[in-house]
């Protein structure tokens, strides 16, 4: 939060692909999520295998997190990963599971 007041570049990312609002969404940290998405953090982001803030939200069961990205605009909800998952299919099987 410091190094956003502070007008850090919100789309930076490391060498492995990680963004702030990737990073944010996987660590489930729902107030810097927000955060970020309100300085301008592109909420199409994608890591090397193809997810996005929604999977990885998915992924984790965050519900908070993809009622943020959603509300916050995203829209291609139909993307997929290179496994040819989309948002949706990671949850439902996740619940298949019982997680």
């Amino acid at each position: 939060m410091h190094l956003i007041k502070k007008g850090a570049e919100v789309n930076v990312t490391t060498i492995d692909y990680w963004s702030p609002l990737l990073k944010a969404t996987y660590k489930q940290y729902h107030e810097i999520l927000s955060r970020l998405i309100e300085k301008g953090a592109n909420l199409g982001q994608r890591l090397p295998n193809s997810n996005t803030a929604l999977h990885i939200a998915t992924e984790n069961g965050d519900l908070n997190s993809v009622k943020i990205l959603v509300e916050a605009g995203f829209k291609d909800i139909d993307c997929l990963n290179k496994e040819k998952e989309t948002p949706l299919m990671i949850a439902e099987k996740h619940m298949n599971r019982g997680e």
